[in-house]
């Protein structure tokens, strides 16, 4: 996927568009992950929080090749798996 194809879903199943504690439109969205991604902090993955339902959830961004659509996110299922999550990005 692309990092517009990730912005636009997350937004999309985000309530209110709330990624991090604040409303994202999904082109902030998609220059935000850009600036994450590009410019500067070439991480191979980004963990943030998105406003689920059910509550606040730790999720991630990866980059999983070069190319310029080697993107992906995951959102746990559990929140035994979220702070597996957590955990993995603190060290």
């Amino acid at each position: 996927m692309t990092i517009h194809d990730i912005a636009t879903q997350l937004h999309d199943i985000a309530v209110d568009g709330c990624i991090n504690g604040e409303r994202f439109t999904a082109k902030r969205l998609e220059n935000w992950l850009h600036v994450m991604f590009d410019k500067g902090m070439p991480k191979a993955k980004v963990i943030m929080s998105i406003a689920l339902p059910d509550g606040d959830w730790f999720m991630s961004v990866y980059r999983f090749n070069e190319s310029r659509d080697g993107f992906d996110y995951e959102i746990p299922d559990t929140r035994t798996r979220e702070e597996v999550l957590w955990a993995e990005s603190v060290q």
